[in-house]
């Protein structure tokens, strides 16, 4: 999957940023000639070409966000298959090799640092240690008075 991704993305990135010179070569250009564009009264000309190499930019724009799209679901489907197989493991394994509190904070962890959509942004990539550094939120485990443990949320730490 990686593999069929990277080599689509490549190719829309490559034809983006074709589509996207041109367009910035016209527009100065067309800013240089203004005094000679409208001498000869050739503003609505320059104006159409300019609309048509702005849908030609967006083109290959919206093809590249709509494969990351395809991406970022075959990654969450992938995602909530693990993370539903690891859910069942847990209820299955016998009582007392984890506590409840634990394995909603294992769960929890696990459904927040796998989400796709942190790694994915506009091709660049990071790793999960920035990712989890940048957060800046604190997770602690209480336990109410019934024996029932939830996760709180403290205030984000000022580093």
């Amino acid at each position: 999957m990686q593999r069929y991704y990277l080599a689509s993305a490549k190719e829309l990135m490559r034809i983006n940023g074709t589509t996207k010179s041109a367009l910035a070569n016209h527009l100065g250009e067309s800013i240089a000639g203004t005094i000679t564009i409208r001498a000869f009264q050739e503003e609505d000309r320059f104006f159409e070409k300019n609309l048509e190499l702005v849908d030609k930019n967006a083109g290959p724009y919206f093809y590249n966000f709509a494969a990351t799209e395809w991406l970022i679901q075959r990654l969450e489907t992938m995602s909530a298959a693990v993370l539903s197989f690891s859910a069942l493991v847990m209820a299955l394994l016998p009582q007392g090799t984890f506590s409840p509190g634990e394995q909603l904070h294992k769960l929890h962890f696990a459904s927040i640092t796998h989400s796709p959509h942190l790694y994915i942004d506009n091709g660049q990539e990071a790793d999960l240690a920035q990712l989890v550094e940048g957060v800046n939120v604190k997770w602690h485990l209480v336990e109410a008075n019934s024996g029932v443990y939830f996760l709180n949320k403290m205030a984000p730490s000022s580093t």
